[in-house]
């Protein structure tokens, strides 16, 4: 009886501490990755105006040991006589945002006085953006990351189920 029930409870452990966690993670992955795609899809439809940006450099923010480097850009558009401002480059940020070599290409991508093509939401004319659409590394990275918890989830099953693959 005594060993019946330490096999119990490290199968219990088993699937509290891995099957269970794993498939929840991998399938927040996947939601998010799905949704980034979704969002990425409606934005196809945003209008466009022309816009001019006023201010583009790059942030360095220091925390501890760690430097994280961002393009603060920001731009006037006007939509039926109405003008506003925004620092919305890109609506779905790729995998690289951080990194000072984005920053400084995204920064030379946007020079002071440049006019650009600003996409806006119609609905909601202050929700707009200089690049739309879904970045495809962080859409690949969710699916291929929530993927991998999915596939570690279903081998913790596999152990709590004491199924042996060879």
């Amino acid at each position: 009886i005594v060993e019946g029930t330490l096999l119990m409870t490290e199968n219990l452990l088993i699937l509290f501490l891995c099957v269970i966690p794993f498939l929840i993670f991998g399938i927040l992955l996947l939601g998010r990755g799905w949704f980034i795609w979704k969002k990425g899809r409606e934005r196809k439809d945003w209008l466009s105006t022309t816009g001019e940006i006023i201010s583009s450099e790059v942030v360095c923010q220091k925390s501890f040991d760690n430097e994280t480097y961002y393009p603060a850009i920001r731009y006037l558009y006007k939509i039926n006589l109405a003008e506003y401002e925004s620092s919305v480059v890109r609506l779905s940020a790729p995998l690289s945002v951080g990194m000072e070599s984005y920053a400084k290409r995204t920064v030379a991508k946007y020079p002071v006085g440049k006019k650009v093509n600003v996409y806006y939401n119609s609905e909601n004319p202050q929700n707009a953006a200089l690049e739309i659409g879904a970045s495809l590394s962080g859409l690949i990275f969710y699916a291929a990351l929530g993927l991998v918890f999915l596939a570690a989830s279903f081998g913790c099953f596999l152990m709590f189920m004491g199924i042996e693959i060879e």
